[in-house]
């Protein structure tokens, strides 16, 4: 395995505000690996039943996720996942047309 995907898995918990783990790194010190790895390990919590709690739909995920951008999430990575769903690759496309309609840079 390449060495710089173990560090994307060694990394995954780490937080664009710095609480994450195992190092504390924050958002500049993440790798978009990382960052992307982090996210789609929380979408598939969000979306997918679990013994312990009800799927969230698309609309609620992408709105959560959002609403994470500079605290668990990269803007990137969280970006990426709005423009799958914009290909319609996560479902309806209107929320996340509107989410990156209404993000500022």
């Amino acid at each position: 395995m390449d060495p710089e995907q173990v560090a994307w898995i060694r990394t995954h918990h780490e937080r664009p505000d710095g609480e994450g783990y195992p190092d504390g790194l924050t958002e500049r010190e993440i790798s978009e690996g990382t960052a992307l790895l982090a996210l789609s390990d929380a979408w598939d919590v969000m979306t997918i039943s679990r013994p312990y709690s009800l799927p969230k739909t698309v609309d609620e995920a992408l709105a959560e996720c959002g609403s994470l951008i500079g605290l668990q999430f990269t803007e990137d990575a969280v970006v990426a996942l709005m423009q799958l769903q914009l290909s319609g690759e996560l479902g309806p496309a209107e929320s996340a047309r509107a989410a990156l309609a209404g993000r500022s840079r």
